[in-house]
Parts: C-alpha cells; sequence; structure tokens
C-alpha cells in the first residue's frame, strides 16, 4: 500500500469519508521507521534525512476518501528529526495539493481553541507533477489532493499561483477553512461528502482565483468562514476600545457593505458588537468574586458613559446591572437568556435565536 493507494477513486459509497485509512511506523522498531515512511511516500515525494540522524521516525498517516478529493492528515517526530523532501521527477499522477504544516503546539490550538493562533500558518499549494524541495520539521502536516480535471479551464492560473500562500485575507481564510474540514471530517456522513467536496472546490476557486464568478460560487461556504472569523476577532477584541466596524474590515480584508451583509442576519455588527459586550458585562456582574464597581466593568468593555450602559443593559436584559449583581449576592442567578418582558412574543422569540448564535 502507499499514498498514491490512497487517493483512487472509490468503488462504491461505502468508502466514503466514514473511516481514514491509517498508515503507521509506530510498530516498527526505530532503525526502521524512517525507511517506511519513505517508502510509502515515494508514489509522490522522495524524502531524505541528514547523514547520521537516527532518532528513529514514528509517524502515523490518516488519509480520508472524498471520492474525487483525498484528504490527510499526518503526524511525525517535531523537533530533532529534520527531514528534506522533493517531487519526484516523473510521478504518477500530476494533482494538485493544498498543504498546512503545524508545529504540535498550533495543532493542539487549532483543535482546541480554533481562531487561535501562534505564528503565521504557512499553506502552500503546487502540482505534485512540478518540481518543488523543501525540508522541515513539522509534526503536523494536513494535505488535500485535488485532481487537475476539476479546474480544467483554470489550471494555468492556478499553476501560477505562488507556493507559499500569504496568511492573510483569502489565503487566511483558506487556512481556517482547511483546519474547519480536519475538525468535522470524523464526522460527516457519506451522504454529505459529494455537498462537502463541492464547498472544498469552491472555497479554492474563490480563494486562489477570486474572480467574481468564483467568489459568487464560493459564496455560502466563504461567508460562513469570514463570518466564524469575525466573531473571533470580536471574542478577542471584546475590551478594546477601539473595536468597530473599521477595524474588523482592516483584519478581514473585506469592504464595509460586505461585513454588514455577514452580520445582516445577526442585527447588524455594531448591534452584535453591543451585545455581545452587554452578555460579558452581564456574566461578570454575576460573579461574586469580582470586586469591580459597575461602572468599571463597563468601562473596560468600551461603555464610557454609565447611564447609557445601565439603559442599553436594562434594555437588553429587562434588569438593571444593579439586579444582576444584588441577585448574586443574595445566592441567586439572573440568566442573560431569560428577560422577563415578553410583551412581544415574536420579538423575543427572535432574540433568543440571534443570541444563540453567540
Amino acid at each position: 500500500m502507499s499514498l498514491q493507494d490512497t487517493i483512487e477513486a472509490p468503488q462504491d459509497k461505502s468508502r466514503l469519508a466514514a473511516k481514514p485509512y491509517h498508515f503507521s511506523t509506530r510498530d516498527l522498531t526505530p532503525q526502521h521507521q524512517f525507511d517506511a515512511w519513505r517508502s510509502f511516500m515515494a508514489s509522490s515525494i522522495e524524502l531524505s534525512q541528514p547523514e547520521g540522524q537516527d532518532v528513529g521516525f514514528a509517524a502515523d498517516l490518516y488519509a480520508w476518501d472524498l471520492g474525487s478529493l483525498a484528504f490527510t492528515e499526518m503526524a511525525m517526530p517535531g523537533d530533532g528529526a529534520i527531514r528534506t523532501f522533493r517531487h519526484r521527477k516523473a510521478p504518477p499522477t500530476d494533482h494538485w495539493c493544498l498543504v498546512l504544516p503545524l508545529s504540535e503546539a498550533e495543532h493542539a490550538m487549532a483543535i482546541t481553541q480554533p481562531g487561535r493562533r501562534l505564528a503565521p500558518r504557512r499553506l502552500s499549494f503546487r502540482s505534485i507533477a512540478r518540481p518543488y524541495a523543501a525540508s522541515g520539521t513539522d509534526s503536523h502536516v494536513i494535505s488535500l489532493f485535488i485532481p487537475r480535471d476539476h479546474f480544467g479551464e483554470i489550471a494555468n492560473l492556478l499553476d501560477a499561483t505562488p507556493h507559499a500562500i500569504p496568511d492573510q485575507g483569502l489565503g487566511s481564510i483558506l487556512a481556517d477553512f482547511m483546519l474547519s474540514v480536519e475538525r468535522q471530517l470524523p464526522h460527516i456522513s457519506a451522504d454529505n461528502v459529494p455537498r462537502l467536496v463541492d464547498a472544498i472546490l469552491a472555497m479554492i476557486r474563490g480563494c486562489l482565483v477570486p474572480t467574481p464568478d468564483n467568489l459568487e460560487m464560493a459564496d455560502v461556504p466563504l461567508s460562513a468562514m469570514l463570518l466564524e472569523r469575525a466573531r473571533q476577532l470580536i471574542r478577542r477584541n471584546i475590551h478594546a476600545p477601539d473595536l468597530n466596524p473599521d477595524q474588523l474590515c482592516r483584519q478581514l480584508g473585506v469592504s464595509r457593505s460586505r461585513l454588514y451583509r455577514l452580520f445582516e442576519n445577526l442585527g447588524g455588527v455594531s448591534s452584535y458588537i453591543r451585545r455581545q459586550r452587554l452578555l460579558r458585562a452581564h456574566v461578570a456582574l454575576s460573579d461574586v468574586s469580582q470586586t469591580r464597581q459597575i461602572r468599571q466593568i463597563a468601562e473596560s468593555l468600551g461603555f464610557t458613559d454609565a447611564s447609557a450602559f445601565t439603559r442599553a443593559f436594562s434594555t437588553e436584559f429587562g434588569w438593571s446591572p444593579g439586579d444582576v449583581r444584588a441577585a448574586a449576592l443574595a445566592g441567586y442567578r439572573l440568566s442573560p437568556f431569560a428577560s422577563p418582558r415578553v410583551a412581544n412574543a415574536e420579538a423575543d422569540f427572535n432574540r433568543l435565536l440571534i443570541r444563540l448564535h453567540a
């Protein structure tokens, strides 16, 4: 069995996605591990180690068969296990490969704390059939193999794509999307694989060749990723006094009109930021260990006018900041999702649903 065998088209639907193919060198003796890994990868790359390096190479590869795509995750030794690789001169395929290497810490954070980063991501895109060589010590690498037939009409544009994709704008969104696919693949059913493939192909088109038509095709998955990144930015910067739509536009690399459309169904971007700040204030006021005054909590969340904060808080939750603090000190907890004002049941229900996105 080789890496090439993991990216052949499936013969039946039961092979799709549900359970990945797994190859491991961990059961081998350390002196034989790297040779086994090199043999397994030989269909696409030539691997070598520095002379005299003998630290073992306990590694795993998981490959998900998506029918016309293959998604792989590799776990390898990190620092101290340098390897050099180059594309074969006459490979059996000419697939493109989208590759995202991560350190062990970066990978753990990407899975457990989506949106947080230790360092810029190094997403790369290249054709297996074209010359390429590099070395590294990355402990985790996720890759997507894409047959050229998917993008025949824009193959020349994709071939001209720089190997290193900047970790900003659409490149950053594509890296986040790759990590999202990795997180969700173990839970994808065979019936949903075709839709996943369509979303992946649309994202590649929209992010690597962002023509108006390609961006339109990628609008749904791209908008979902942009909205999630915007939410993450808001959560991380909730105490920043300059958190506003202009700052989000700069960090996301989108226009104001695009940002407003993303938050249209959530009541608007400014309202969403204010709501998240009010929710954070509610949490702080419910914490009996908090010794800060109400005014100080409000100011830390961007509310410089105490009376305006009280009005906004009371309108949002149906009780005042002082009510929340008094209830907490008395041993009760007022839930921010249980407003007593039910004069307009439909409006309250819609507000509840909007809050559930927070």
